[in-house]
């Protein structure tokens, strides 16, 4: 992870880092660190993975939150801002 993210905050950054260069782009990232935390992010799609451990052998099946609506309306907020940037200048 970059800089000792935590898995969540990992996948957050890449995935915006996708969506800024691939606007486009649908799929999903799962981070996990040495310690077992683990995290995921999608884009514009549904998605689900699974995990075991040693504590947990049996696993769990964990639906992520879909971000697109979420980043389209961040997107959309940063634009009304840089335009109230600009008249006010």
């Amino acid at each position: 992870m970059r800089q000792g993210a935590d898995p969540q905050s990992a996948v957050d950054e890449a995935l915006g880092r996708i969506r800024r260069r691939h606007p486009t782009f649908q799929g999903a990232l799962v981070a996990i660190d040495r310690r077992g935390n683990h995290a995921a992010a999608t884009n514009c799609m549904p998605f689900t993975y699974a995990v075991a451990t040693a504590v947990d052998p049996q696993g769990r099946v964990i639906q992520v939150q879909n971000r697109c609506d979420s980043a389209d309306q961040d997107e959309d907020e940063d634009e009304a801002d840089g335009e109230a940037m600009t008249a006010a200048a």
